[in-house]
C-alpha cells in the first residue's frame, strides 16, 4: 500500500485501508473516483482556457484591433473581453469553436466589448429581442468610431 492512500484513508475516515469496512471501502473507492475526476477536469479546465483564450487574442490581432474594450477601454484581462454582435440577424453562434478562418470572419461582424459592457448593451431599455434594427445597438457608434469613420460618415450610415 503506497503512503498517500493511507494517509488519504486516515484523512477521511481515520484509519487505515486495512481497518475499513466493506461499507467504507466502497465509500473510499467512490470518493478516490471522485477525486481524480476533478483533478483531471481542474488541470483540462485550466489548459483548454488559455487555448481559448490564445485564439481570441489571435483572432483580434487578425481583424486588426488592439485588445481592450471598444466601449470604455478596459484591457486587463483577455478573458474579460467578448465579441458583441451589431447586427443580431446576421449573427452564427460559437465564434471560437470554428476553425481559425471562420472565426475571423464572424469576428468582422462583431465590435470587441468587456464583459460588463457587453451585459449593459443586451440590457439596455427597449433593446431586448432579436431582430433590432442597429441604429439603436448602442455600441454601434463606439465602434464607428474606432475603425476611423468620421462624424459625417457615421451620420450617412445611421440615417
Amino acid at each position: 500500500m503506497s503512503p498517500n492512500k493511507a494517509s488519504a484513508c486516515l484523512q477521511v475516515f481515520g484509519k487505515r485501508a486495512k481497518d475499513l469496512s466493506a461499507d467504507e471501502r466502497l465509500r473510499f473507492a467512490r470518493v478516490k473516483r471522485q477525486a481524480s475526476h476533478y483533478r483531471r477536469y481542474a488541470v483540462n479546465t485550466g489548459r483548454v482556457r488559455e487555448q481559448q483564450r490564445a485564439k481570441k487574442l489571435a483572432v483580434i490581432k487578425a481583424i486588426g484591433l488592439e485588445p481592450k474594450c471598444q466601449t470604455c477601454g478596459y484591457a486587463r484581462y483577455i478573458g474579460a473581453l467578448e465579441f458583441h454582435h451589431l447586427d443580431p440577424a446576421s449573427k452564427d453562434h460559437g465564434i471560437l469553436d470554428r476553425g481559425f478562418d471562420a472565426a475571423v470572419i464572424e469576428a468582422r461582424k462583431c465590435v470587441l466589448v468587456c464583459s460588463n459592457c457587453h451585459r449593459e448593451a443586451h440590457d439596455a431599455a427597449g433593446l431586448r429581442g432579436t431582430g433590432r434594427p442597429r441604429e439603436y445597438d448602442p455600441l454601434l457608434v463606439p465602434y464607428l468610431y474606432a475603425i476611423g469613420l468620421s462624424e459625417a460618415e457615421i451620420s450617412v450610415i445611421l440615417a
